[in-house]
Order: structure tokens, then C-alpha cells, then sequence
């Protein structure tokens, strides 16, 4: 990690977290659900749509950090130097054992299920796979991870739990709840 006093925005971070918090709780929901959507007792209809709106919130959710830079919650406005913005992507795409490219495919993804599915039905149809998010949701607990890790050093103290534990208590939480009405 860097060893220099580096600035971090404070107050981007403070609008990021709760945003992050809100995807981490739908997908975590989302990815629960899905696993046991054919043993809810019920409805059919009831939880299939459920179980996508969790997805259909989180995406947004995500692509407000992860998405286009002029969102002002994007992830490189809470960073005011081009070596950390460069130490954050390096480090992103080691743990998500990615090439550039295929972080830019991804991104790519997740932007047109969002633009072209969720916000905006195209004329045509959508006709590409929903895309996989659990490298979205790594994503996010990394950023999360590397926020923690250089923000002391500027001052900054995330008093919060971990994303990575929220969501597991949010699995937690979710599994409890179904498993009365799992037949």
C-alpha cells in the first residue's frame, strides 16, 4: 500500500456507504432468494418478482459507484490522486483476477442490462443473459477493504462494519426468514 499521506474525500464517502450498503443488502437478499425461489411456499409469481426487483435495485445501486464517472458517488471522486486512483484499479483487478479488458467487458455488461433491461426497455428486445454479479459484489468489498486501509492514514475513520460482514449477516438474516415458509 501507498506510504504517503494521500487526500481522500470524506464527504464522497459518506454518500458512497450507504449506497454500497443498499446493493450489498438487495444482492445478498437477491442471491438467498434465488437459491431457494422454487421451495418458497406461495406464490410462484409473488416471489419470482420479489426476487428480481432485489436484483433490479441493487444494479443501480452499484452502477451509481462503479458506473459512469460524472455520477458524483463514482468511486474516483472520493480519490484526489491519480496514483491511489491507479493503486485502487491495479488492486481491483488483482483481486478480481481480471485483465483491463475484461473488467471493461464486464462493466459493459452490468451498464447495458442496466440501460437497455432495468431503466429503459428498448424496442427491440433484450436478448443477452442476465449478467452474473458476484464479481460486482467483490468489487464492492474490496473498495470497501482498500477505503479502510488508506483513510486512516488521512484522517478517516470507517466506524461501520464491513460490507463483507453486512452481507453476511444480511444472508443471515434473509435465511431465517424464509426457512419457516421453505417446503
Amino acid at each position: 500500500m501507498l506510504e504517503q499521506h494521500i487526500e481522500i474525500n470524506e464527504s464522497v464517502i459518506s454518500k458512497q456507504y450507504p449506497i454500497l450498503r443498499d446493493f450489498t443488502l438487495h444482492y445478498s437478499y437477491y442471491k438467498i432468494l434465488i437459491v431457494n425461489s422454487k421451495k418458497l411456499k406461495g406464490s410462484d409469481v409473488f416471489w419470482t418478482y420479489t426476487t428480481t426487483s432485489h436484483l433490479a435495485y441493487a444494479v443501480p445501486l452499484w452502477c451509481m459507484v462503479f458506473g459512469a464517472k460524472s455520477n458524483d458517488t463514482h468511486w474516483k471522486h472520493a480519490i484526489n490522486s491519480e496514483e491511489l486512483v491507479n493503486n485502487f484499479r491495479d488492486g481491483l483487478l488483482c483481486h478480481l483476477g481480471m485483465t483491463s479488458e475484461e473488467w471493461f467487458e464486464y462493466w459493459n455488461q452490468i451498464i447495458d442490462f442496466r440501460n437497455k433491461f432495468l431503466s429503459h426497455r428498448e424496442l427491440k428486445k433484450f436478448n443477452k443473459n442476465v449478467p452474473f454479479f458476484q464479481k460486482a459484489q467483490e468489487a464492492v468489498f474490496y473498495y470497501d477493504k482498500w477505503l479502510r486501509e488508506v483513510s486512516p492514514r488521512n484522517g478517516i475513520m470507517i466506524e461501520f462494519d464491513t460490507l463483507k460482514q453486512l452481507a453476511d449477516q444480511y444472508l443471515k438474516d434473509v435465511e431465517e426468514t424464509t426457512l419457516p415458509i421453505i417446503t
